[in-house]
């Protein structure tokens, strides 16, 4: 649990490195999007490595761009999961 409150999916200690997984069924609905886009900012500050895992193909670019973006901003990894590929 973070100090917001807010809980990581799962978070996989190795050695001194911490490891995020934020799970979601889809990120078809912007809604969903938008929620993800903050908890990364959050989450990441806490990770050193955060994956996020879709069950459904992401197929919104401009979702994927911004993930990036803050790949950039922050320094830090972020991977993006889908059932099909890693991005």
């Amino acid at each position: 649990k973070l100090p917001s409150g807010r809980r990581l999916d799962l978070v996989i200690l190795f050695g001194k490195i911490k490891i995020g997984i934020e799970v979601k069924m889809s990120l078809s609905e912007t809604s969903v999007a938008q929620r993800l886009l903050g908890q990364i900012d959050e989450y990441i500050d806490y990770c050193d490595t955060l994956i996020i895992m879709s069950y459904y193909p992401i197929e919104r670019w401009e979702i994927i761009n911004k993930i990036k973006q803050k790949v950039n901003k922050k320094g830090k990894i972020i991977k993006i999961v889908d059932r099909y590929k890693i991005l």
